[in-house]
């Protein structure tokens, strides 16, 4: 009931049984009257209008849910918090009472701090981007480009959104560059939906995109080889999707070979200049240099700095 379509393998895998108890138990359940359609090679589903009694929740699941909106409560819009707290409720109504207590306890012992770096999410931004996945159609925002200080109009084809480090990003196709972008929630100040429709099976999947890299905003991407002495590394991980993370191999005396195609390669090269010797840039060469010149320059700014008495 939780999917339109759902595969017998998949039910197998699920429950933890064989693919023959689930033909059993779905040839019981339709000789017990309940109406499942099957499509060769697609899979199994209940005929439309046909739903089953409500399933009661658990006390771990009604708390784990919870944590969920607190989550969404500190990294979504307004309206997606709205939307959130109003299923929520709904979910404690049907609770049993010692359940429900068990909520509420916990309501006030979790806390999620919402990210301290850029804006908020405007209102709507979230909700007008599930519509758009929902019903396949082209979505108007006003995005601000942080890398050329710019504001422009863009129509865009929403493939998918995804949460990475700290902010929410809608993964789309640029109709007017023609081309994948990734474009941050927080930054973009006006969204519409359109009535254009556009087909999604054309486009990879969010995950797909993700792993491949493959949308970018202004800058090439720029292929980065650093090696790394393993005191950091752990830091470096904590960002590695953010700038672009391909793959790792390990060197002798404490050190790691780490590939990175940074979409973002100026700010790239202004966080790793923080790690100082235990980071070694291997190419390309013109990106060791601009770190070395950018170091140059910055030490030459404090040492030249005169500090007025007060």
């Amino acid at each position: 009931q939780s999917r339109t379509l759902v595969r017998a393998e998949d039910l197998a895998e699920r429950l933890g049984v064989s693919v023959r108890t689930i033909y059993r138990d779905l040839r019981s359940l339709e000789e017990s009257g309940v109406p499942i359609a099957a499509e060769a090679g697609v899979g199994y589903s209940l005929i439309k209008g046909f739903t089953l009694p409500p399933v009661h929740l658990t006390a771990d699941e009604a708390e784990h849910l919870l944590l969920a909106e607190k989550l969404l409560a500190a990294t979504a819009d307004e309206s997606t918090q709205q939307l959130v707290s109003g299923a929520m409720d709904k979910i404690r109504a049907v609770l049993h009472s010692e359940d429900r207590t068990s909520v509420e306890y916990l309501e006030h012992r979790l806390l999620v701090q919402p990210t301290p770096h850029g804006s908020p999410v405007e209102h709507n931004v979230i909700p007008t981007i599930l519509r758009a996945l929902r019903t396949s159609r082209r979505v108007r925002i006003t995005y601000f480009s942080n890398s050329t200080q710019t504001t422009s109009e863009r129509l865009i084809e929403p493939l998918g959104l995804a949460h990475y480090a700290q902010h929410w990003h809608v993964l789309a196709w640029c109709v007017g560059k023609a081309g994948y972008r990734d474009f941050r929630a927080d930054r973009i100040s006006a969204v519409s939906l359109t009535d254009s429709q556009f087909v999604p099976s054309r486009h990879p999947l969010p995950a797909d995109l993700m792993e491949q890299r493959q949308f970018h905003e202004q800058e090439e991407p720029l292929d980065v080889v650093l090696d790394v002495h393993e005191s950091v590394v752990p830091m470096l991980t904590d960002i590695r999707r953010t700038y672009g993370f391909l793959r790792e191999d390990p060197l002798q005396h404490h050190w790691q070979r780490m590939y990175f195609r940074s979409t973002y390669p100026q700010y790239f090269l202004r966080y790793i200049i923080g790690f100082g010797a235990t980071i070694r840039v291997i190419s390309p060469q013109r990106f060791r240099e601009a770190l070395a010149d950018y170091a140059s320059s910055v030490e030459k700014h404090h040492r030249d700095i005169v500090v007025q008495s007060s």
